[in-house]
């Protein structure tokens, strides 16, 4: 849903994507909320956006730590990094 931003209509519009989305999840019968990091709302674990599994949290983990050791690729859904960075005695 796209729409000219509205102070009367964003928290409208915000809890109709909240309602589909709870509607969506609801008819998967799934224990488990997956969004795609590109549609999130911002308010969605990291388990939700990035999986569930302890290995794909700590290989991002690494990745992150490897190819982003100053947290300059934080903006939206930032994955923490994964012990001392580079730059760090």
């Amino acid at each position: 849903m796209f729409y000219k931003p509205n102070v009367t209509l964003d928290p409208i519009a915000i809890q109709a994507g909240k309602d589909l989305r709870k509607i969506i999840f609801e008819g998967e019968e799934s224990l488990e909320f997956h969004a795609y990091v590109n549609y999130a709302h911002g308010d969605e674990t990291l388990q939700e956006m990035y999986g569930y599994e302890d290995w794909r949290q700590e290989k991002l983990r690494q990745l992150k730590s490897l190819y982003d050791p100053k947290d300059r690729f934080s903006f939206y859904a930032p994955i923490p990094r994964a012990g001392p960075s580079r730059d760090e005695p």
